[in-house]
């Protein structure tokens, strides 16, 4: 995955984070027996190695998504020998010991501070990650502010009758009505800014999308009735930057930063698929009107056309 210049739509908060990666930050860097090493090792594979070696375009059969599929290997047998970073196929083809390389070509790669995390993690025994429910804590400096803060908005969208308005700040989501300054209604407990909000056509359900930058994903769909939780929608790898009810309610679709497109079932919170083909973070669905297609846009500088049945 390489970022282009058109795709640093980040908070500083996502910056501090890459610091952090990069120089060794505790919470990312440390403690291998809390699995914590391995995400900042996800991190750089993401970064520089997913997008040819993802579960959908898979070079020699090698999956570098998850832990599952790293310590699998590919077609020419396993990659990681935990404990043993020399002997290790993965690290010398990323120190270009070993062809091919990787990446391969001219592309980005990564570099002294990132292969040690890479060595130290395979020689702490390559442990498994945290679980996505207990997301790793990303240890930064607290600066306060020297004046009140302002509460910027990230996000807004009307209910489809007109009554209320949603806009998104960081963490939260205040809802008007439009004939009222008031605000009526606070959907709160999201993770990072709230960069996109959606209510379906009936106007029974409500999503907010958001996530902690370079750490995981995450969106919430709210009961506007009585403001009770439905689903909290986990799975992207990277925070999200649109959310989209189909025009009958029955599929909400979520693009990240991470280039994925998701499809999940409105009513179960099940996910029906996952999209690929995006060569940058993915920024705005929308559905056509018969709900059978599905636009995305990405800052790969393309639009492209889903089947939502077919994925």
């Amino acid at each position: 995955m390489f970022y282009r210049t058109e795709q640093l739509k980040r908070p500083l908060s996502a910056w501090i984070c890459a610091l952090a990666v990069c120089f060794g930050s505790p919470a990312l860097a440390g403690d291998a027996e809390s699995g914590a090493g391995f995400s900042a090792v996800l991190e750089v594979f993401t970064k520089y190695c997913v997008s040819c070696h993802s579960e959908d375009d898979a070079d020699a059969e090698l999956v570098l998504e998850t832990h599952a599929s790293i310590m699998r290997g590919g077609e020419n047998g396993s990659v990681v020998v935990p404990g043993d970073s020399a002997g290790s196929r993965l690290l010398r083809l990323i120190e270009r010991k070993e062809k091919p390389f990787m990446p391969p070509g001219k592309r980005k790669r990564p570099d002294a501070r990132e292969i040690a995390l890479v060595r130290d993690w395979i020689d702490a025994g390559a442990p498994d990650a945290v679980t996505e429910e207990e997301p790793t804590a990303v240890s930064v400096p607290v600066v306060k502010p020297v004046g009140q803060p302002r509460r910027p908005i990230f996000s807004l969208t009307f209910s489809d009758d007109g009554q209320f308005m949603a806009i998104g700040r960081r963490g939260a989501v205040d809802v008007r009505r439009v004939s009222s300054p008031r605000v009526d209604r606070r959907f709160d407990q999201l993770r990072g800014d709230v960069n996109a909000v959606d209510y379906s056509s009936d106007g029974r359900l409500f999503a907010a999308a958001g996530g902690e930058p370079g750490r995981y994903g995450e969106v919430r769909v709210w009961n506007t009735g009585d403001g009770s939780v439905v689903h909290v929608l986990r799975g992207h790898h990277d925070s999200v930057y649109a959310v989209e009810f189909s025009p009958d309610g029955s599929v909400l679709a979520t693009g990240s930063y991470d280039q994925k497109i998701r499809l999940w079932n409105a009513s179960t919170g099940a996910l029906l698929h996952e999209l690929s083909g995006h060569n940058g973070a993915v920024f705005d669905l929308d559905f056509r009107r018969d709900g059978k297609v599905l636009a995305s846009a990405s800052a790969d500088r393309t639009t492209k056309l889903w089947d939502v049945s077919a994925g």
